[in-house]
């Protein structure tokens, strides 16, 4: 072969051995720059870690990082493939690492370099070329690139692949400045905040792209992780306007709930971020939208009534509900939203079409507004359009109703039918009412159906509601028992045509003050007068029980003043010390309004006789009360120019002496108003033991009647089925007779133990006539009487019904005798003693129909009462001036003062009472009209009085 081709084969097999060890080479300097490469991370994330690098400098870091690891990838490549190794050195290469070459490599070079010089003698080219020809046998086809190769890059990986695995691990152990650190160099201009002690994340809003409506308030909650933070600032910007930023600081919840802020008025879309106080710890930021869609945020509504009903306009806050207008007023809508207004527009829709379409125009920035005088009802459909021809997105609906103008009303207070009593005067008030107002009040009295000319008031303005109170002093009037007055009401409203009501007539029958006495004596009892005379006790009592708490308070701040310790302390005492003396002068008033309660206490014709004796002793507490109110008021007044100790002892010896002229028995005084109480109680039991003797009389007359009726079915052998019926009718009224004697029974022997003290005679009668209806057996007669009847034996029922009226009889006359009355007399005056006077309170006592058997048996004998049943009475409304303890559905107490001060005053007429059945010191109050002053009303009523006596006394026309 020839020798230079063999040469050619030779050099590029040592060619391919040189390029072996390049690449080698290349891999060994690639991996050793892969761990600095990778090294250079953790100084980056350090770097960012201590001075948060801002977005261009990461970049240029990331460019330098990137652009050295290109520049060793292309410089590696090209030491690979571009470089140009020189034969000598891979052969000497070859021969360091295999030494069995020995330099036969070099030496076929070097040979085959001088044969190939120019200017060498042919002799000397072809001796080189044998050369070359024996060193390539020697050489042979030995593979260069196998020899060439070495565990160098091996090893070169090895020490890599250790030295970035201690590199990772130190990344992994600073996982956290790692993560941060990764994202913000693979993202440089991102939303990752770099690495801190301090992580701030944005809660609320949760998510990019929360949307809020134009104009709204945006609140923005920020939590933490790691390291707490003094202060979280929130900082937020228009979108791509960064230089537009704001920042405010955040208000901190406490504990994990965060910081909170709030943004008042978002009017753009915002990027939002929250820092610490350094700035090192830096939130994700938050995107926020706004809706640009006109929303209403406020609507008021002015309304115009028409001219002739007086009213202003009326302006208020509108929430679009359903509008109620009187016909023919004007609608002014003012609509604000939350973007710039251009304008809208307000439909009307009936039966689903559109009738009518008003415009709003814009009056301010986001207001638009429009005047409108409706001629229908409907719906209104409001709407909004803003200045970018935005409509709103939602139609806002209202109902409209246009109301006519109706009737007034009138009427009196009281309205019903009642009972007055002559000598207690009483105030009727009359009122009216209308929609818009009233123009005119027309009053009409009469007296036996004789009526003068009404009294008329007109009023100025719009007042929907008049009223004016009537003083009637029956015997001023000069009425009598059994006559009658009468009073209505006519109402004029302001109405272009007029309109009037008018109220029901209410009658007046007026009654004498013995037949008020009598009517109260048969519904109510000795209890109710005890408990009438107690409450005037515990008033008295609860006064004392204030007035003590009060001199206790003013000793407690005399010891507060001993021990204050400077100025301030001392003045803030004073000011309590005026405090207490404003309690005490309201103290002081209500003694002296005690007192004139107590001065009236006892009517000039009182319910019972007993009562006179207890007019001097209440007279003389009034006066005792009234002294006292005025000693203390007087020491109050004296204490004021004293040092502020001296009127605090003043204050508390005078709190003190008046607590005890209060409440005498609290210094073991004897005390007026609780051996009162304890009288009227003692005969109220007395009273029980009557009302039992009575109740056995009313049933003797019921026994009596059903005896007389069953004579009718005594001989009838054969009754139809009517009878029947009658007789279960019977029957049951039978057998309420057995019920109530059996209860009638236990009662008496609870009320004889109960009088037995005080009233031992009264306490043997009862007892006597309990054992005779348990003796006789009475119950159980009108029981078999009422069973014969239920089996319809005519003639055994009408013979035992005789039976149990014969033995009733025998005790009326045994144990309800003169002899009977005559002795619980003689014990009730015994009791009272010389310093009380019975009177003839025995026989009033005995008209009391109150009889306390309980509401079942009541019930029975069909019967009404609150804790009892009242035999033959009607409930009826009774005006009297007795005390307001009994009031009732029965009888009404009414206080006649509040009548008397009309009567007395200068005004007359002036305003409504606005409970004529409670008038216990109610004074009249000024009303904006003018009133009408008493001295006419007096001339009106004299007027009906002679009216009423001329027609009486006027001879009768001849026909």
């Amino acid at each position: 072969m020839d020798t230079s081709e063999t040469y050619r084969r030779f050099r590029a097999r040592l060619d391919q051995a040189a390029q072996v060890w390049r690449r080698e080479r290349a891999i060994c300097l690639v991996l050793r720059s892969l761990v600095w490469l990778l090294a250079a991370w953790p100084v980056y994330f350090v770097l960012d870690a201590f001075f948060h690098l801002p977005d261009s400098w990461r970049l240029v870091l990331d460019l330098l990082w990137l652009g050295t690891a290109a520049g060793l990838a292309g410089f590696a490549l090209w030491s690979i493939y571009g470089r140009v190794t020189p034969p000598e050195r891979i052969a000497r290469r070859l021969e360091s690492n295999h030494p069995e070459l020995g330099s036969r490599l070099i030496n076929l070079i070097q040979l085959h370099g001088d044969a190939a010089r120019e200017g060498r003698s042919e002799l000397t080219r072809r001796l080189a070329d044998r050369a070359v020809a024996r060193g390539l046998e020697e050489i042979g086809p030995a593979d260069l690139a196998a020899l060439v190769r070495s565990q160098a890059p091996a090893k070169a990986a090895r020490r890599a692949l250790w030295q970035c695995a201690l590199v990772l691990v130190v990344l992994a152990c600073a996982w956290p400045v790692t993560r941060a650190g990764v994202w913000r160099y693979l993202l440089p201009y991102g939303d990752h905040p770099a690495f801190a002690f301090t992580r701030l994340k944005i809660a609320e809003p949760d998510v990019d792209g929360y949307s809020v409506v134009y104009g709204e308030p945006l609140m923005v909650r920020v939590v933490h992780s790691g390291h707490r933070p003094h202060t979280v600032r929130l900082s937020y910007h228009p979108e791509g306007r960064p230089e537009e930023t704001t920042m405010l600081d955040m208000f901190d919840q406490g504990g994990d709930r965060g910081y909170v802020q709030r943004i008042d008025r978002v009017t753009d879309n915002l990027v939002l971020t929250a820092e610490n106080d350094s700035g090192r710890a830096v939130s994700p930021r938050r995107l926020v939208s706004v809706l640009l869609t006109p929303e209403l945020r406020e609507t008021r509504l002015t309304v115009t009534p028409p001219a002739y009903t007086g009213h202003q306009p009326r302006t208020q806050a509108y929430s679009l509900s359903d509008l109620r207008v009187l016909d023919g007023s004007s609608l002014r809508f003012e609509l604000t939203s939350n973007r710039p207004l251009s304008g809208g527009r307000l439909q009307l829709v009936e039966a689903g079409q559109v009738v009518e379409t008003v415009k709003l125009d814009p009056i301010a920035e986001n207001t638009v507004a429009a005047e409108w005088t409706p001629t229908r009802g409907g719906i209104m459909v409001f709407s909004l359009t803003d200045i970018m021809e935005i409509e709103s997105a939602a139609e806002w609906k209202a109902g409209l109703t246009l109301l006519e103008d109706l009737p007034p009303s009138a009427g009196t207070d009281p309205s019903k039918e009642m009972f007055c009593v002559i000598n207690h005067p009483l105030a009727v008030r009359c009122f009216a009412d209308d929609d818009y107002g009233i123009s005119r009040l027309r009053i009409h009295r009469g007296i036996n159906g004789l009526f003068a000319a009404p009294l008329s008031r007109e009023y100025a303005g719009a007042q929907t509601h008049v009223s004016e109170a009537l003083a009637f002093d029956f015997t001023a009037l000069g009425a009598q028992p059994g006559d009658t007055v009468s009073v209505f009401v006519e109402a004029i409203d302001t109405a272009p045509v007029p309109q009037t009501a008018r109220s029901g007539t209410l009658q007046l029958h007026i009654i004498s003050e013995q037949d008020y006495n009598d009517y109260l004596r048969r519904e109510r009892d000795m209890k109710d007068m005890e408990a009438k005379y107690l409450a005037l006790r515990d008033e008295v009592y609860q006064l004392a029980n204030d007035q003590r708490t009060l001199a206790e308070q003013i000793a407690q701040l005399e010891e507060a003043l001993a021990a204050a310790p400077d100025e301030a302390t001392r003045e803030e005492i004073a000011a309590q010390l005026e405090e207490l003396k404003k309690r005490q002068q309201a103290l002081n008033a209500s003694v002296n309004a005690l007192a004139d309660k107590m001065e009236h206490f006892v009517r000039e014709t009182p319910l019972y006789d007993v009562e006179d004796s207890f007019r001097e002793n209440l007279q003389r507490r009034a006066d005792e009360l009234r002294a006292s109110a005025r000693e203390n008021a007087l020491a109050m007044a004296a204490a004021r120019n004293q040092p502020l100790p001296a009127q605090m002892r003043t204050m508390r010896e005078a709190a003190r002496m008046q607590a005890e002229t209060l409440d005498p028995s609290a210094s073991d005084k004897p005390d007026a108003l609780a051996e009162m109480g304890e009288t009227m109680g003692d005969l109220a039991d007395l009273h029980e033991i009557i009302k039992d003797m009575e109740l056995f009389q009313l049933l003797y007359q019921e026994q009596e009647t059903i005896t007389e009726q069953m004579q009718a079915y005594q001989n009838r052998y054969n009754l139809t089925r009517e009878d029947q019926l009658a007789l279960r009718e019977m029957a049951e009224r039978q057998r309420a007779v057995a019920a109530h004697l059996q209860g009638l029974d236990q009662k008496l022997r609870q009320d004889a133990e109960s009088a037995r003290e005080n009233f031992p005679k009264a306490a043997a009668c009862a007892d006597g006539l309990a054992d005779a209806i348990r003796r006789e057996r009475l119950p159980a007669l009108a029981e078999s009487a009422a069973t014969a009847m239920l089996e319809g034996q005519g003639g055994l029922s009408a013979g035992r019904s005789e039976q149990l009226r014969r033995t009733m009889e025998s005790l009326i006359g045994e144990e309800q005798s003169a002899q009977s009355f005559g002795q619980m007399a003689g014990e009730l005056d015994g009791y009272l003693g010389p310093s009380r006077r019975a009177g003839e309170t025995l026989r009033q006592m005995m008209q009391s129909r109150r009889f306390r058997l309980g509401s079942s048996l009541a019930a029975e004998f069909g019967m009404g009462g609150q804790s009892g049943f009242a035999m033959a009475s009607q409930p009826m409304n009774v005006y009297g001036g007795e005390a307001s303890q009994f009031a009732g559905p029965q009888g009404q107490g009414r206080d006649a003062q509040a009548a008397s001060d009309l009567l007395s005053g200068e005004d007359g007429i002036e305003a409504a009472l606005d409970q004529v059945d409670v008038l216990d010191r109610v004074r009249a109050s000024t009303r904006e009209s003018e009133a009408i002053r008493v001295d006419y009303l007096h001339e009106e009523y004299r007027e009906i009085v002679n009216e009423y006596f001329e027609t009486i006394t006027r001879g009768q026309p001849n026909e």
